[in-house]
């Protein structure tokens, strides 16, 4: 069974900020799991480590992008995905089909760099299906 060490805090605006322990993306437990299919294109792109590798990507933890570079990114406890701020971003804009949802504009960025012109699935520091 894979363990992880998390550590919560606010900082001084208001921001959480996650510390975490885990084994990296390329470490024997992660390949157990699944990762979802693209299509034609292969296996799609872990929001956090932007991975195409098979393992569980609902509950990647990576500390680092699949090439061991440092991660964007975490997943809170509660499952979302947090960017530096501590600010969760949109799931469905990390996804190949993205998202279009004008209500929550604010959170539409990408996972594996920060840009808001695309998500996890298009993000240049992704591996390569």
């Amino acid at each position: 069974m894979l363990t992880l060490t998390h550590s919560w805090r606010r900082g001084p605006e208001g921001q959480v900020i996650l510390t975490r322990q885990c084994p990296g993306p390329r470490d024997k437990h992660h390949h157990e799991g699944f990762s979802h299919s693209a299509g034609s294109r292969g296996r799609s792109a872990c929001a956090i480590c932007l991975g195409c590798f098979i393992h569980d990507i609902h509950h990647c933890n990576s500390n680092n992008l699949w090439d061991r570079s440092s991660s964007h990114c975490c997943q809170a406890q509660d499952g979302h995905i947090v960017n530096p701020q501590g600010l969760p971003l949109c799931y469905k804009w990390q996804c190949t089909q993205s998202c279009a949802a004008p209500n929550h504009e604010a959170f539409h960025g990408c996972s594996g760099c920060g840009s808001k012109d695309h998500g996890a699935q298009k993000c240049s520091r992704g591996e390569k299906a």
